[in-house]
């Protein structure tokens, strides 16, 4: 299926300049020699950019203070609100593990399954100094 793919986005680059995302929205391509990495960067942007405003609005839609703050190459960053951790990260990893239909991620063998959940373990050193985490909770 890779190279299937990759053959057909080059002959897409070759005839027409452009090349169809999986999402239908058409992007200049300047030369079919780029033509397989702009289908899976062009993919993966796919997937963060409606992230974002799935995130976004549900934050919004609950009331959050909670908010995306940017995006990195395939992963979002968010600010959370301290008492708002539990919600923010299980809605936003609600989100990443069904950004994509289904019928796309069936598409491999074996199809894609997408995780989205925080390490504790490597994000409380990122926390500032002297703020609460989660992880101090003793009960």
């Amino acid at each position: 299926a890779v190279t299937r793919s990759r053959a057909q986005a080059k002959r897409q680059v070759n005839q027409t300049q452009r090349l169809s995302l999986w999402t239908g929205r058409p992007i200049a391509v300047p030369s079919a020699f780029v033509a397989w990495n702009y289908l899976c960067q062009g993919g993966v942007s796919e997937v963060v950019k409606r992230a974002i405003v799935r995130v976004a609005d549900a934050y919004r839609e609950r009331g959050m203070r909670s908010r995306v703050a940017h995006d990195m190459h395939d992963a979002l960053v968010i600010e959370v609100a301290h008492d708002e951790w539990d919600d923010a990260i299980s809605i936003t990893a609600g989100i990443m593990t069904t950004i994509t239909p289904s019928d796309l991620n069936a598409r491999t063998t074996p199809a894609v399954q997408w995780q989205a959940a925080p390490k504790l373990e490597e994000n409380a050193a990122k926390w500032g100094a002297q703020q609460w985490h989660p992880a101090q909770d003793t009960g």
